[in-house]
């Protein structure tokens, strides 16, 4: 795996690569299929962070030695909470637009 394919994200490019998902996610979509992808990224987010929690504390303790390992699960839950983050921004954008509309 090529790590510094994770170190270079920015987080323009994760805003872009978010509002392009939910593009396609709300192009013929309900919403209630949106509400549950959203609800399912936020779960795998949230194990990704538990993930990364469990291999600070092997690390910490002493069961595992692989620093590879550990920055790999760390990038990962900050690329997801990232990401998740950035659907957050857009839905709520979305959001106040149309509360915004005049009818």
């Amino acid at each position: 795996m090529d790590i510094m394919r994770l170190t270079n994200v920015s987080n323009d490019t994760i805003a872009k690569k978010a509002t392009h998902d939910l593009h396609n996610v709300v192009n013929g979509s309900s919403f209630d299929t949106l509400f549950k992808k959203v609800l399912g990224q936020i779960d795998d987010a949230n194990q990704l962070q538990m993930d990364a929690s469990t291999a600070e504390l092997e690390f910490a303790m002493g069961e595992s030695t692989n620093t590879h390992d550990l920055l790999i699960a760390q990038q990962k839950a900050l690329i997801s909470l990232q990401y998740t983050t950035a659907v957050k921004n857009n839905v709520m954008e979305a959001y106040n637009n149309i509360m915004q509309m005049q009818i």
